[in-house]
């Protein structure tokens, strides 16, 4: 796992100390399960440009994820913009390339950049994954927040 590099730039003018999340990157090809999304459900960009706000949920969004790409959605009504949003794009913006885990005491907004960095929540990355050094070029880079995060097997 590595911290984010929270460092101020010209680019970047703001820092959070201490880091805020600490994430590792997902072998390309090889995650496989579900992703029960019960807290946040980050904005989704698509090649820049905001397509969906979404933020907090009140019911769970499923994802359904084989050989590291996501299946399908169902469960919360966001399951079913999701479906169609993700079917019209390329195999690279479906596949899953970061876990992280949130280091700050903090309360939920809806907003992705916050809550990912909740203490004892996980998240995980879809789409491009060069940030954490792989190869999959994909036109974003989606996140969702899971809230008290617990392994089951199925």
């Amino acid at each position: 796992f590595k911290s984010l590099p929270y460092q101020c730039t010209s680019k970047n003018r703001h820092a959070y100390f201490p880091p805020a999340e600490i994430y590792t990157p997902v072998w390309e090809n090889f995650s496989e399960g579900i992703i029960a999304v019960d807290l946040t459900v980050g904005e989704l960009r698509y090649e820049g440009r905001l397509l969906h706000a979404f933020g907090l949920v009140e019911e769970p969004l499923i994802i359904k994820v084989f050989a590291g790409q996501i299946q399908t959605f169902s469960g919360h009504p966001f399951a079913k913009i999701l479906t169609k949003e993700f079917s019209s794009w390329d195999e690279n913006s479906k596949h899953v390339v970061e876990l992280g885990f949130g280091l700050s005491s903090i309360l939920p907004t809806g907003l992705i950049g916050v809550d990912e960095s909740i203490l004892n929540t996980c998240h995980f990355g879809i789409g491009d994954n060069r940030f954490y050094g792989g190869t999959m070029v994909a036109p974003l880079h989606w996140d969702v927040v899971i809230n008290k995060p617990r392994w089951k097997d199925v």
